[in-house]
């Protein structure tokens, strides 16, 4: 969805966990975010997505919230589900009265943290997986992965789902087994 229709809110949002060296970050740094340019964000502040002064949200169509989320504050709970489900959103920049924009953005959550978002029980927004961690820290293994990557990979990425079939695709559905469908709040 985030590629052939990022004019529309997703719904969901994808969180993923792994140990640290992973490789959350270079895949999504520079085959999703660098992709969409100024549209794009990766960041470890909260503050950026649901705080205010957020003006970079106006043109957002991927966000990507590195590390940016404590799961134990139920504070932002709240704000955080209505960013991945609002069709409208408050825009706020310095000096400058706040405004309703549209919400274009698709959201995935990463963190190298046991728990990484305050998740309801079948709360239908968010998809939990966790990264294999099988090449963490294997600094061979990611420096042959980034050569690739900039080396015509990140356009293939783009290209196969740009061309992905979503006919039969519904986002809503979280596959089942799903951290959601054994933790509840």
């Amino acid at each position: 969805n985030l590629f052939q229709k990022p004019n529309e809110v997703n719904g969901t949002a994808i969180v993923l966990q792994s140990i640290p060296g992973a490789g959350k970050n270079i895949i999504i740094d520079h085959c999703i975010v660098k992709p969409f340019g100024q549209h794009g964000m990766s960041t470890t502040r909260k503050d950026d997505f649901i705080g205010r002064f957020n003006s970079q949200l106006g043109i957002n169509v991927f966000l990507y919230a590195n590390e940016s989320i404590f799961a134990g504050d139920h504070t932002d709970k709240n704000a955080i589900k209505t960013l991945i489900t609002d069709q409208y959103r408050t825009i706020e920049l310095k000096g400058v009265d706040s405004k309703k924009a549209r919400n274009f953005s698709s959201i995935i959550f990463g963190s190298n943290s046991g728990w990484v978002m305050n998740i309801e029980s079948l709360d239908r927004r968010f998809c939990y997986l966790t990264v294999d961690g099988k090449h963490a820290k294997d600094t061979k293994y990611f420096a042959e992965l980034l050569h690739e990557i900039e080396n015509g990979g990140s356009d293939g990425f783009v290209k196969y789902f740009m061309e992905y079939d979503l006919k039969d695709f519904n986002i809503t559905d979280i596959p089942v087994g799903n951290i959601r469908h054994r933790h509840s709040d």
